[in-house]
């Protein structure tokens, strides 16, 4: 505001009393305001803040006018202008502009008070009501009214041509929608206020967003935004658990947030290691980029001069192997308004200069939130041109190269009904797979102004395949440092791909070459502690392999725990350790079954001692100065991952207490003494289960025998489904996971029916995959989709 404008909007309605109190508003003030003021100090109010832009308090201030003058042909026409203008509000506007639509006079005083009557672009306003109320020959009538009325100079003129091209589309498309099905992602994420902008990880373990909720410890309770005096945008994480299969409390990112400016996602780097916001500076719209350190980010840096101009930059993705940025940018030069511009990474790390991508992705209109689908071709992105249902629909296009090797696109598809409304739709992304988006809407019946969706559709990408799960730390608060997982492709050769999982969910993802066979090593401090193969079959048009490691089911160190010495050296005090004793608990209570125990000396015994019935034995030494592993004989070998043993000095003081040193007799064998068995069944359309009676019984006896023999059982379970769609089920992947799961779930049962302990049992891991030819509607052909369902369990 001028300062003139400022000094009346603080006479007539005594709101503000500073000028920092554009950041501490308040609202209640500003409405108990309005009960004050007289119609015409209400009016001139209005017209300040709508020259301003500031339309949701010239709605509040018009809104008390019309209660006084309800007939009022002037005040109900800037009522729903100013609702066009406010997202969650615009279907609003349309009975308000009915009714101004009977005053319109050519005569029209915008600045008087005194003025019934309303101008002639109210046919121009209502029609646009009428297009977002989605009543589309009432809209089409009212513009074609506008451009009778007025000469192609009118500063609306092009816009009422252009939205006569968007109803006439709007009708063909809502006439055929497509077969999206759009759900709100619901609480914690959305609440009462706007959340917007959802960026998602490609393992879909994070999701980071923008919100204007108030901070879950009040940081910004005093802080609002002048435009709306709603709290101005922050950028929130949720992180997704995996086994209760939801997302958890969204967390303020306190590094990128001001509870005083607006800071807003753009897009997450697919291995989530760079995050990039949009902030606005003096309305000079910026992109910055802030690099993960750990769990959580760090101060976000500008993109630099070639991203960044005097002019708007407003969006990004990156490029999954980083060297390519496309970034939204109003710079002079380019086809229309905002164009989408592309930056190469020179060999110094710097950005290349911008070009533009130029037609067919951008048009003589508005381009906007571009999102390259890492592991495809596929630049999904929002556009208000003649081919868009209203405002901004969102497209896609698939990369290609023509035979001179230079960068082609498609002609970009609109997404269609219901994704793409008569309203705007921006800010889409999608899983991996490419078969569910992300984005957000102010649709009808959310649970704040503006909130979160996710929308199921078939994928547009459908020759490429991923390895995606996660690592769960089992009975750890949290997973170790230093893991890292190396995907090598024994097929083509080359350098391993390598990642280390989400530190707060254990998640990862790797894109995968049909036909190809892969080594899946998974490492702490470079030393593997579990590896798997497996091969991608080659008529698949979409693979998902998925792997969930439980660390409670293998060393980390990758040693059999049945011969593990911890030979790691240890000081022990100085003293007469021929009165040294070791004294063995289970249970915190003594060990009290008398016999020997046995020092080994790698695999041989270096001598025996007597255990007393008290639990006590002797200390000794082996000759090398390793430490011994000592072996119980235990009648029982339920009991050997119970056993600790302790240390004692000369005077009864406790030198060290350990549970690695000590193991039992009966889980000291030799790797080929060990059964070994494997269970797998294929089933039919959407079956699943255990039927294979004589085969289910052995697997079972094999497991129980490992028990017995060795202490514990390592168990591998792995369900498939093909592509056959299934009704019965959410979809192919929650039907694989059943199928594994079920046959957990039914061995767990069997043990404990035999009376075995089942906390013996440990799950290496759960895979489930979706795998096999592209379904053709012939789901009676078992023999092209039966191999691809399946249930397999591995006992070692």
């Amino acid at each position: 505001m001028t300062i003139f404008k400022r000094l009346f909007f603080v006479t007539f309605l005594g709101v503000f009393a500073s000028s920092s109190a554009w950041t501490q508003f308040d609202p209640d003030k500003f409405q108990e305001s309005l009960k004050e003021a007289s119609f015409e100090e209400k009016f001139e109010a209005a017209n300040l803040l709508m020259e301003d832009q500031l339309y949701t308090y010239a709605a509040d201030v018009l809104e008390s006018l019309v209660e006084e003058q309800p007939d009022n042909a002037n005040v109900n026409y800037k009522l729903g202008y100013c609702l066009l203008h406010i997202s969650n509000r615009r279907a609003e506007a349309l009975p308000y502009l009915k009714k101004a639509e009977k005053g319109i006079s050519k005569k029209y005083n915008p600045f008087s008070p005194m003025e019934t009557a309303s101008p002639f672009e109210t046919h121009f306003y209502l029609a646009r009501a009428y297009h977002l109320n989605e009543k589309l020959d009432d809209a089409i009538e009212n513009f074609n009214a506008f451009l009778d009325d007025v000469k192609s100079k009118h500063v609306l003129y092009d816009k009422a041509e252009l939205y006569i091209k968007q109803c006439n589309v709007a009708k063909q498309e809502l006439a055929d929608p497509k077969e999206y099905k759009i759900a709100n992602i619901g609480e914690p994420i959305n609440g009462p206020d706007e959340d917007f902008s959802p960026v998602v990880t490609l393992d879909e373990g994070a999701m980071y967003f923008t919100s204007r909720r108030l901070r879950p410890d009040s940081s910004n309770i005093k802080f609002f935004s002048p435009q709306d005096g709603m709290h101005y945008e922050d950028v929130y994480v949720s992180y997704y658990d995996f086994k209760k299969e939801e997302w958890g409390d969204p967390e303020v990112i306190s590094t990128i947030s001001s509870p005083k400016s607006n800071q807003a996602t753009i897009s997450v780097s697919s291995d989530g290691q760079q995050l990039f916001i949009y902030k606005d500076l003096n309305g000079n719209g910026e992109i910055y980029v802030a690099q993960n350190e750990g769990e959580t980010f760090g101060t976000p840096m500008s993109m630099g001069d070639e991203i960044n101009t005097e002019y708007w930059e407003t969006h990004a993705t990156l490029s999954a192997d980083g060297k390519t940025l496309y970034f939204v940018s109003d710079r002079p030069g380019g086809l229309g308004g905002r164009d989408i511009y592309r930056c190469k990474k020179l060999p110094n790390g710097q950005w290349s200069k911008a070009l533009n991508l130029g037609a067919p992705i951008n048009t003589p209109y508005d381009e906007d939130s571009p999102f390259l689908h890492p592991f495809g071709n596929v630049l999904y992105y929002s556009s208000n041109g003649e081919n868009s249902i209203g405002g901004f629909d969102i497209y896609f296009a698939e990369e290609g190269t023509d035979e001179m090797g230079n960068v082609t696109w498609t002609n970009p598809q609109n997404m269609g009904y219901p994704l793409n409304t008569v309203d705007d739709d921006v800010f889409f992304t999608t899983n991996a797979r490419g078969d569910q988006g992300y984005y957000s809407s102010a649709k009808k019946g959310g649970q704040g102004q503006k909130d979160i969706y996710t929308v199921s559709f078939k994928s547009v990408k459908d020759k490429f395949a991923i390895l995606k799960g996660y690592i769960d730390p089992g009975s750890a608060e949290k997973l170790p440092e230093g893991i890292i997982i190396y995907v090598y492709d024994l097929t083509s050769g080359g350098e391993p791909q390598q990642y280390s999982p989400n530190k707060r969910n254990g998640s990862y993802i790797f894109k995968l070459t049909p036909c190809n066979e892969y080594e899946v090593e998974y490492t702490m401090n470079d030393e593997p502690f579990y590896t798997t193969e497996f091969e991608v079959p080659c008529e698949s048009n979409y693979q998902e392999t998925n792997i969930v490691l439980n660390l409670d089911g293998v060393r980390l160190d990758g040693k059999d725990p049945s011969t593990e010495v911890d030979t790691a050296a240890t000081e022990l005090p100085e003293g007469d350790k021929d009165k040294w004793k070791y004294r063995l608990l289970v249970n915190d209570k003594p060990y009290l079954k008398s016999g020997l125990v046995e020092f080994l000396d790698g695999e041989l015994v270096a001598f025996s001692e007597l255990l007393d019935d008290e639990g006590y034995f002797k200390y000794r030494e082996l000759e090398s100065n390793d430490k011994p592993l000592i072996i119980v004989d235990v009648d029982d070998p339920t009991l050997c991952d119970k056993l600790v043993l302790k240390l004692y000095d000369e005077n009864g003081k406790l030198i060290k207490e350990t549970t690695r040193d000590v193991r039992c007799k009966s889980s000291v064998v030799q790797a080929g003494d060990l059964p070994k068995y494997e269970y797998q069944e294929f089933y039919g359309y959407n079956k699943k289960g255990v039927n294979k009676k004589k085969e289910w019984d052995k697997y079972v006896e094999t497991v129980t025998e490992l028990i017995e023999k060795r202490g514990y059982a390592q168990v591998e379970v792995e369900g498939s489904a093909s592509y056959v769609p299934t009704r019965t089920y959410k979809n192919n992947s929650d039907l694989s996971a059943k199928r594994a799961n079920d046959g957990k779930e039914k061995l767990l049962k069997e043990l404990k029916k035999r009376g075995v302990d089942t906390s013996k049992v440990k799950f290496v891991t759960e895979n489930s995959r979706v795998q096999g030819p592209k379904y053709e509607g012939d789901f009676k052909n078992t023999e092209k989709y039966g191999k691809y369902q399946y249930l397999k369990m591995k006992a070692y």
